[in-house]
């Protein structure tokens, strides 16, 4: 379920409109109520920047696409929100199990896609999955690995390791902490044209930004109870190595400024758009490369983790 909640400026894929929208966050419970405020197609689509808007280039499509046949027997959508990705997973794959854990989510999910006879839809936490181990040729997760806690976000990324038959594949997007940078670049630059004054440029990208917002060191965006995880790519290689991922690809999922909530936007048009990151990543065959659950390997390889693939 793409996801993020903007204080100050919408800036990244996923993003919440305004405080008090939906976001991932500790408490549960909490996150599942304000997930249930938008699950509807017109009020998702009010509330979410997200890779299903048109005019996002998004790699996903071409990726199931290329999905060999004798890997098309079965996928679960990780975090499946109204269930945007429902019908292509559908379409490609004899068997197909959509979870997300907010409850009137996966009803309207159901609702609008309910008529495929090979999905099953189903409440369940992506931190707990056992009963879908090793049971799936391809899992995606789009924008649902959002947990500020990094303990969580290790557990869900092992849980999807899991939820793979040996062989399978990840197919995953998550927001960039690099194009947070980005568009921070790109405001300095349009203030300082504006302005003529390094220091005041500087201040109003501040505020335009909430740069306060921003943790460059926990990964994380948003104040308090509404923080996120975001990932700089290194980080995101090394954690889905750690969860037992090889054959690591990384690409972007690229959004149009016209997303952007910023009615200044219009100056950055001229340039790249900004991104998430999209991620292919294989379980191996062999089972004995996976760690135990939950738990970091106690002395990694330090020259595989750093590296992709």
């Amino acid at each position: 379920m793409p996801v993020a909640v903007a204080i100050a400026m919408t800036m990244t894929f996923g993003w919440m409109l305004g405080p008090g929208c939906p976001h991932r966050g500790d408490g549960a419970s909490r996150d599942k109520t304000q997930w249930d405020r938008v699950a509807t197609k017109k009020k998702y689509f009010l509330a979410v920047v997200s890779p299903w808007d048109k005019g996002v280039v998004n790699p996903l499509g071409d990726a199931i696409k290329a999905v060999p046949a004798h890997r098309r027997g079965a996928a679960i959508d990780l975090g499946t929100g109204i269930g945007n990705g429902v019908p292509m997973l559908a379409r490609g794959f004899g068997r197909v199990v959509a979870i997300d854990y907010a409850p009137k989510m996966v009803a309207a999910a159901r609702k609008r896609h309910g008529h495929f006879p090979n999905v099953t839809f189903a409440v369940a936490d992506m931190r707990k999955l056992a009963r879908y181990r090793n049971r799936f040729d391809v899992a995606v997760a789009v924008n649902s690995v959002l947990l500020p806690s990094s303990r969580d976000v290790t557990r869900m990324l092992q849980e999807a390791f899991h939820t793979l038959k040996p062989g399978g594949t990840l197919f995953g997007v998550f927001p960039s902490l690099e194009s947070e940078a980005y568009i921070a670049m790109l405001t300095f630059e349009r203030e300082h044209r504006n302005l003529n004054n390094e220091q005041r440029a500087w201040a109003r990208t501040e505020r335009i930004i909430d740069s306060g917002r921003i943790d460059f060191i926990r990964g994380t965006v948003g104040r308090s109870a509404v923080q996120q995880k975001f990932y700089f790519r290194f980080e995101l290689i090394r954690r889905l190595r750690l969860a037992g991922f090889r054959d690591i690809q990384v690409g972007k999922v690229v959004y149009p400024w016209r997303l952007l909530d910023d009615p200044q936007a219009r100056a950055f048009r001229g340039n790249p758009g900004f991104w998430d990151w999209f991620v292919s990543a294989r379980r191996p065959a062999a089972a004995k490369t996976s760690p135990t659950p939950y738990q970091y390997p106690k002395r990694p390889d330090q020259r595989a983790l750093i590296s992709a693939p």
